[in-house]
């Protein structure tokens, strides 16, 4: 009994240092989630995106609905560069040392999240003119980051960023990112406001919403208060909200080209079945 007993203490004592030891290898080391929570979900997202392209050729109408197709799209090229960029290259250069693989495929997945708020959503051209401008952000700012960055292939590295002198370059890209990320928070908010009440609509928008103030409104605050928390939580908050957002977008869409199905007069219908008259026929009923 005895021994079972120390047998356990050791065993919770080896799995409590576990857990501390890997919280604070999660803890961005380099400024970005690197945890397999975090990337796994990103591709789970990814995948279910991709589907939902798919399926939106046979199943949305293409006067009303089919623009949820490039939120679908966006979401896919989102998730899955950024699922390389969390696993593979998350090495940022907010120290003057990074991955050139971060800023190309964060970058990348950035410009999805540009076409969801620009074109998914189907909103006013000013929208597209917004999204359009942060792509050339993000693009510039990405190549500038790398041009001055020292670079390494290492996912990590021994450099240390000084919070009151940050590498200028990263900060520039940094903002492209933030912007981005007010739009896609606004865009949720304007069309429940402007454009659709349903039931889904809402859905979306307030899955949408809480994926993006998971994830900015508590990064912001740790930065400006020096708050540490588990990046896993944030990113899974974020993704499983996204695995929602999608399923209600596809429902919304689906139900849009039900309505436009439902509105058809069905008298229009009737006469476009029934066969055209025989002119002769008709003259000899009259005779």
């Amino acid at each position: 009994m005895a021994s079972q007993a120390r047998f356990l203490l050791q065993f919770l004592d080896a799995a409590a240092g576990s857990s501390s030891r890997d919280l604070q290898e999660d803890f961005t080391p380099e400024d970005v989630d690197l945890s397999e929570a975090g990337w796994s979900t990103d591709f789970a997202c990814a995948v279910l995106a991709l589907c939902f392209v798919v399926t939106s050729f046979a199943s949305y109408d293409r006067d009303k609905s089919f623009h949820f197709m490039y939120m679908h799209l966006g979401t896919f090229i989102a998730h899955l560069f950024g699922g390389f960029a969390h696993a593979w290259f998350p090495n940022r250069a907010s120290d003057g040392v990074g991955q050139v693989g971060f800023y190309v495929t964060i970058g990348i997945g950035y410009l999805g999240n540009c076409m969801r708020y620009g074109w998914g959503w189907g909103l006013p051209t000013c929208w597209k003119v917004f999204a359009a401008m942060n792509m050339v952000w993000l693009t510039v700012a990405a190549v500038f980051a790398i041009v001055n960055m020292e670079r390494t292939t290492e996912r990590l590295d021994d450099a240390e960023s000084d919070p009151d002198d940050p590498f200028k370059p990263d900060t520039f890209f940094g903002f492209g990112e933030l912007f981005c990320a007010i739009m896609e928070i606004l865009a949720s908010i304007y069309y429940v406001a402007r454009v659709d009440r349903s039931f889904y609509a809402w859905m979306a928008s307030l899955s949408n919403l809480a994926g993006w103030v998971s994830v900015y409104a508590v990064g912001l605050y740790a930065a400006g208060t020096g708050f540490e928390y588990d990046t896993r939580i944030t990113q899974l908050i974020f993704h499983y909200a996204m695995i929602v957002f999608l399923w209600a977008i596809n429902e919304l869409a689906l139900r849009k080209c039900k309505d436009d199905d439902e509105n058809t007069p069905k008298s229009s219908s009737r006469k476009q079945q029934e066969p055209p008259i025989n002119s002769s026929e008709s003259e000899v009923e009259d005779a």
